[in-house]
């Protein structure tokens, strides 16, 4: 290993050392670092051999991934000859006042160290485990950073929430699909399923040399699929549960880290408070220190109070620590985010009676993330007094403002939080908060449901539910980026209200869910979401929510393929609906039931549902209900081989459509235009078929389900008339939309693809 000796003694060989010294002090790398990162500099400037390189012994190749670990800096610099978007650089920045652990960056190494030097192998892993705010993850990327070096091809990092206050573990599917980007695949040829995901991920990972740090697991179910198959790749994992079974499975090796020893805490506050201001009260820095139990993350915390109030006395930080009495017991007990709780109520303490109360209630929010109006619902405040309190909380860290007007609440705050709502909250109140909070989104969601226009029968929301008014939404374009803002709150609020007792809430979320744009694409998470909305639903003996949500569930089974369980699901639906004669429900059910029907090959019975929602809508007038109806009425002539009556329902169809004159109709036009596109090209009229397909694809600009379905019908008209390369590129689209959102009409045409790219190819070697 070269040593920042060598590097003194080759300055004055190497022409540009003062600046890129400089640099590198700045940067405040250790030898490692500083070494890797003043060798990939010389390389970079054109010090490829000999003894002119920055380190006086040559340019010997120095992964791009050791140089990233150096600092921004050094992370501009590429690898030589390799690919810069190839080589995952992962790790967040290590601790900055990372102090002592010099036993547990020892272990790991000495791991490492033993494992390369047997023949063979297999992956090695660790598994870091220890109380929360020990530092653990501190500990693992300090140590990923100094041994970066010796993983040549990269390092991959996924925090996986196993322990967040939302109790919503980061799946493994999402974990996968993350580092397969990572690692350069292309989103469009990454599988659908998991298991094929997994599967990649392994393959890629063969005679690689990488870190994978897996960091906050709950379990080793979150573990076990991502440790790769093949030797080479070693896998940190941090969590506080003892994850026996992977120990004793998988031969990982154990590390507890256990609390800072008395000298190491010391050298902590020095480095964050200086050594001359601990000097002159070394006695009660010591008081701090024992009142932090000697936890990392309590000492940065009130080191950090400290440094805000300079001319503040360490005896007074002590003091103000010890007067947490009712605390303290929760500081030096239990594990978990208990010993931190005292911290957090020193921070906590020092906000006004407004900021405190709405950091209260945010322990209530679902997460992950939640906008200025949403917060002022919560509270009941109005926008100025909500701004107040979070720009003062923002002041505090205790809330970071991620996005404009958009705020986090770390983990460990939220439960924190939580813990405090239910102190100084009544049930009473939270029961309020959660109510104002749910009222929020459901107004907010149902004004967007209402200019997308999608369904034909508003539900009715009941009159408790007025007491907040949402926000205002002004025209479809608002509603689409509020929708696409807050999609991953808006499902956690649903899952929230039906776990909490607020069934009405749940489902009628849900159902303006269904209506925003692109919802196709969320059909796993619709109805996964739906399962469990059902049960409160039925918990409560709603049955208009029953009716709903199996709906719901029904048609987003439906969009993923699963026609069978939806064909149940929509059936019920109808009868429900049938049952509270909610007449105009029942026929958009009917509609979708018919689509079920059809991808079951039964145009006929679908034929005959469409038929009587038709009958339904003209009862009533109903315009909008109509044109869906006469779409749905002529697909269905036309899947039966009537395609000159297919055609003329479908123009009926578009008439009524464009009637309207409603941005919420467009993608109603569109799809009626597929239809009448779909009818001329069996009619042998492909030139008009064409024709009516491309002002489909203008028509059904953002939604994205419709254009890919017209995109896919428009390659089969450029293929039946024999222009195979227009075919497959129109093919190229629709495919990329369909593998996006894991539809099962991926699959179809991939299989056209394939087959016309052979024929095509096979066509021109007879030439």
């Amino acid at each position: 290993m070269r040593t920042i000796g060598n590097l003194e003694r080759s300055r004055a060989r190497w022409p540009h050392r003062d600046t890129l010294h400089r640099l590198a002090d700045a940067l405040d790398l250790h030898d490692v670092s500083r070494a890797e990162f003043l060798a990939a500099a010389g390389r970079r400037l054109g010090f490829d051999g000999g003894n002119d390189g920055p380190d006086g012994t040559g340019s010997p190749e120095v992964p791009g991934a050791v140089a990233a670990a150096a600092g921004p800096a050094a992370q501009a610099l590429p690898p030589p000859g390799g690919d810069v978007a190839s080589v995952p650089r992962e790790l967040p920045a290590g601790a900055r006042h990372f102090t002592g652990r010099d036993a547990e960056l020892r272990f790991l190494t000495a791991v490492l160290e033993e494992s390369e030097g047997r023949t063979g192998g297999t992956v090695v892993i660790s598994a870091i485990g220890g109380m929360a705010g020990v530092g653990k993850t501190a500990v693992a990327l300090h140590w990923a950073h100094e041994q970066a070096g010796r993983f040549p091809d990269g390092q991959l990092y996924a925090n996986l929430r196993g322990f967040d206050p939302t109790g919503t573990p980061l799946p493994v599917a999402t974990v996968v699909r993350s580092f397969l980007e990572a690692l350069g695949v292309p989103l469009a040829r990454i599988p659908a399923d998991v298991h094929a995901q997994l599967g990649l991920y392994r393959s890629m990972l063969v005679g690689k040399r990488m870190l994978i740090v897996l960091d906050n697991a709950r379990d080793v179910g979150q573990v076990r699929p991502l440790i790769p198959g093949s030797a080479g790749c070693m896998v940190l994992v941090t969590s506080r549960s003892l994850l026996t079974e992977l120990i004793a499975l998988d031969g990982a090796a154990s590390l507890t880290v256990g609390l800072l020893a008395m000298e190491e805490a010391r050298e902590l506050l020095a480095r964050r408070l200086g050594d001359a201001r601990t000097a002159r009260e070394q006695a009660a820095a010591d008081r701090v220190i024992g009142l932090c139990a000697r936890l990392p993350l309590a000492l940065n915390i009130a080191a950090a109070q400290a440094l805000t109030r300079p001319a503040m006395r360490l005896s007074q930080l002590a003091d103000e620590l010890a007067d947490a009495r009712r605390r303290l017991d929760v500081l030096s007990a239990g594990p978990g985010s208990a010993d931190v709780r005292a911290v957090f109520s020193w921070s906590y303490r020092r906000l006004s009676a407004p900021s405190a109360r709405l950091f209260r209630l945010l322990g209530l929010h679902p997460g992950p993330d939640l906008s200025l109006p949403a917060a002022a619902g919560l509270a009941g405040l109005g926008y100025d007094e909500t701004r107040r309190a979070l720009d003062e909380m923002t002041s505090a860290h205790v809330v970071t403002e991620h996005a404009p007007g958009r705020y986090l609440l770390h983990d460990l705050l939220r439960t924190y939080a939580a813990e405090q709502a239910r102190s100084h909250e009544s049930e009473d109140e939270q029961h309020a908060a959660m109510s104002r909070m749910l009222d929020h989104y459901l107004y907010t969601a149902y004004a967007a449901a209402m200019l997308f226009a999608v369904h034909s029968e508003p539900v009715r929301l009941p009159q408790s539910f007025t007491k907040t008014s949402g926000e205002r939404l002004a025209d479809y374009a608002s509603a689409a980026a509020w929708c696409k803002a807050d999609e991953a709150v808006l499902t956690a609020a649903v899952t929230c209200a039906a776990k909490a007792g607020f069934a009405a809430h749940a489902w009628q979320l849900a159902w303006c869910i269904e209506a925003f744009p692109d919802w196709w694409r969320r059909w796993q998470d619709l109805a996964a979401t739906g399962v469990i909305v059902l049960g409160a639903v039925e918990r409560a003996a709603d049955l208009t929510g029953q009716a709903h949500v199996h709906r719901l569930v029904g048609k987003a089974l439906t969009t993923g393929g699963r026609h069978q369980e939806a064909r149940g699901h929509l059936q019920r639906a109808v009868a429900l609906l049938d049952r509270l004669r909610d007449r105009l429900s029942q026929a958009d059910t009917e509609l979708t039931l018919a689509h079920v029907l059809c991808e079951l090959d039964e145009p006929a019975e679908a034929l005959a549902r469409s038929t009587h929602a038709l009958g339904v809508y003209q009862a009533v007038g109903h315009q909008a209900g109509q044109a869906r109806a006469l779409n749905s009425v002529g697909w269905e002539h036309l899947l039966l081989g009537r395609y000159e009556q297919g055609l003329a329902l479908c123009e009926r169809s578009l008439e009524l459509a464009r009637q309207a004159d409603d941005p919420s109709m467009r993608w109603l036009q569109a799809a009626t235009l597929d239809s009448i596109g779909y009818a001329l090209h069996h009619l042998g009229r492909r030139n008009l078929a064409v024709a009516r397909y491309r002002q489909a694809l203008r028509a059904a600009d953002g939604d994205t389900a419709v254009k890919a379905v017209v995109l896919d019908h428009l390659g089969d008209s450029y293929a039946a008339d024999g222009d195979l390369a227009d075919a497959l590129r129109f093919w190229d689209q629709a495919l990329r939309i369909f593998e996006e959102a894991h539809h099962p009409a991926a699959e179809q045409i991939r299989a056209k693809i394939s087959e016309t790219s052979g024929y095509a190819w096979r066509a021109s070697a007879t030439r």
